[in-house]
């Protein structure tokens, strides 16, 4: 690659497969310069070492696992870590209706001029699945992107509409509850 060279500040995909399977924290290392990328200059290296995590995982979510393509409406849980905002960018990006839940109307006024959200849903004031489905004419969204799982998972299913999916990463919401198949 002719934009890289030695000393440049980068940062490095490690893999099980690749090159680093040994670990993924050093200051310095040698790789191949496909397996890097270059971080900005007025960007630190604290902040640039948490996007492809992030960001890797919301592209994971939306469109290797999720098939997300334009004009597909996809509703994005968990806005206050990392993972919700940089999905919902990707989202966005990609042309997709994003909707989003959050607790409070201040998060949600952020998510809608910060983001981008299409469709913001206070559920501590609103049942979020009664939501989706008065904002899609009763059908329902194509995706969920879930990353608190329990309860939540069975109403983000209910939320989906025919041949929706429902993508699972995480369990931030640390509810016990297991998944009854037949909500499928």
């Amino acid at each position: 690659m002719q934009d890289r060279w030695v000393g440049q500040k980068v940062g490095t995909i490690v893999t099980s497969g690749s090159h680093a399977a040994w670990g993924s924290h050093a200051e310095f290392t040698v790789t191949a310069a496909n397996m890097t990328w270059v971080i900005p200059g007025a960007l630190s290296v604290d902040i640039a070492a948490a996007i492809p995590v992030t960001f890797g995982t919301a592209h994971e979510c939306l469109f290797e696992f999720g098939h997300l393509r334009e004009s597909r409406s996809v509703l994005i849980h968990a806005g206050a870590g990392a993972l919700g905002p940089a999905t919902l960018q990707l989202a966005k990006r990609a042309g997709g209706e994003c909707s989003r839940p959050a607790s409070d109307d201040a998060k949600l006024a952020r998510l809608k001029a910060d983001f981008g959200a299409d469709v913001t849903i206070n559920y501590v004031k609103q049942d979020f699945v009664e939501a989706i489905k008065a904002e899609t004419g009763g059908k329902g969204v194509d995706l969920v992107v879930d990353s608190i799982a329990g309860s939540n998972l069975t109403r983000s299913i209910a939320s989906l509409k025919y041949r929706g999916r429902a993508i699972i990463v995480g369990v931030s919401g640390r509810d016990s509850e297991r998944l009854d198949p037949l909500a499928l």
